[in-house]
């Protein structure tokens, strides 16, 4: 078999890196605890040593491959030995950088910040990666490419089913005060007005005979009903009703598609007034 350049530079890194690894080692002493030692304790011991390898190869796998799909275990198990050989003889876990620096020269397809923040963010999120844990989805993007995603933690205890970066989560309220960034953003760069009429982006709403802004939808003051209202007034209820009936079912149909779903299912709505009070919270 021939070995290049590269392949003796990492023979004699190899050993310059045992050197340091044992050169305080008495071997006397070491083979006289050996001999000392139960047997199968010490094989049992070394074979987990060893075994922690291959497991942490299959992790880190599993961790990379939202963007890097079916990674083959060899080039992630020489790493991670690179790597755990490096942190025995250097400072400030340096082996985390030379584990993957080892794994972008293997497998060009990996980037160094790919591999380094697969490492960074698993090391934060290691509490929650049991069955019960709580988690979330995350994303690491550079240049406006994603580097890497991953799903921490469980969407569901009852099912088991865990979070993955394709998990859709229920963000509600905390979703308000980005958009309304967005839109002053917006605004700043004259790209609309908060003054102007909502149904100039959103013409499904029809037209209650008094302007709506996006000034009053920035500040809850529309007179539009709140979806909660919405859904608390279709009381769970899966039956289809006359949409002429009433306003409020009419109202229901103009908010969008939840709306209009609660208005499929909603029960009937003739004693309930559909007033707007345009302005006001």
């Amino acid at each position: 078999m021939k070995i290049g350049w590269k392949g003796v530079l990492g023979l004699v890194l190899t050993a310059v890196c045992l050197y340091f690894a044992f050169r305080n080692t008495k071997w006397s002493d070491a083979l006289e605890q050996a001999r000392n030692a139960n047997l199968l304790l010490l094989v049992l011991s070394a074979a987990a040593a060893t075994g922690m390898f291959p497991l942490r190869a299959i992790r880190w796998r599993a961790i990379l491959d939202p963007v890097a799909p079916r990674l083959p275990l060899g080039p992630l198990w020489r790493s991670i030995a690179i790597g755990m050989m490096v942190n025995n003889i250097a400072l400030l876990r340096a082996g985390e950088f030379a584990r993957v620096f080892a794994l972008t020269r293997q497998v060009p397809s990996v980037s160094f910040s790919t591999g380094f923040a697969s490492l960074i963010v698993d090391r934060v999120f290691d509490a929650w990666l049991g069955p019960e844990s709580p988690g979330c989805a995350l994303g690491v993007s550079r240049n406006g490419r994603v580097v890497y995603e991953a799903g921490y933690g469980m969407a569901n205890l009852e099912t088991g089913t865990p979070i993955t970066p394709a998990s859709i989560f229920h963000v509600a309220s905390v979703s308000k005060q980005f958009t309304a960034m967005a839109i002053m953003l917006l605004a700043r760069d004259k790209k609309l007005s908060i003054d102007d009429d909502i149904r100039k982006y959103l013409p499904e709403i029809r037209d209650y005979g008094t302007k709506i802004t996006i000034r009053h939808l920035l500040t809850h003051t529309s007179g539009l009903r709140d979806q909660w209202e919405l859904l608390a007034l279709a009381r769970g209820r899966f039956e289809r009703v006359d949409r002429n009936r009433n306003v409020l079912v009419r109202e229901l149909e103009s908010l969008g598609p939840l709306a209009r779903r609660c208005a499929d299912e909603a029960d009937v709505f003739g004693s309930l007034p559909a007033a707007h009070h345009f302005g006001h919270r």
